[in-house]
């Protein structure tokens, strides 16, 4: 991991204070392009309400990707493989990212980066909506108690 520094703009390793591998941390994340998404480029007086406008029907794509400071996306170092997946969600497409998908790339990546890039520890650091309610199925959750 880097320290930065404001006072001269430079950037250096974070001293290790245990023998150890240096670390580079992964980030996770996805995003959805949709085509003809009802952009509106016009003026609005700072006190006008917002308007919710809803998506259109048009094709999707989403991407799906890991990236590191160190080393940009992640791929092996011929460029061969990739942690990338891209899916077209919806009910009559690919379908939608999963849980179980989140896992398969996790899959992917670690084995990209024990190949790879094996003089260094690594963290996965993910933020993604459909993992923060996933258990165990026969876990309790509160989601399915009782309103009282």
């Amino acid at each position: 991991m880097h320290i930065f520094n404001p006072k001269d703009d430079t950037i250096s390793p974070l001293p290790l204070i245990f023998p150890a591998q240096p670390v580079v941390p992964w980030f996770h994340d996805k995003t959805i392009f949709y085509a003809h998404d009802n952009h509106h480029h016009t003026w609005y007086h700072k006190d006008a309400p917002a308007i919710p406008y809803a998506k259109g029907d048009s094709p999707s794509l989403m991407i799906a990707h890991t990236i590191s400071a160190e080393y940009g996306w992640l791929k092996s170092k011929d460029g061969t493989h990739t942690a990338q997946w891209m899916i077209r969600p919806g009910k009559n497409r690919d379908g939608y990212f999963t849980n179980d998908d989140i896992l398969d790339q996790f899959h992917d990546m670690v084995k990209i980066v024990k190949t790879n890039y094996p003089e260094v520890d690594h963290i996965s650091i993910y933020d993604n909506a459909p993992t923060h309610l996933k258990h165990a199925g026969n876990s309790l959750s509160a989601c399915h108690m009782p309103k009282i």
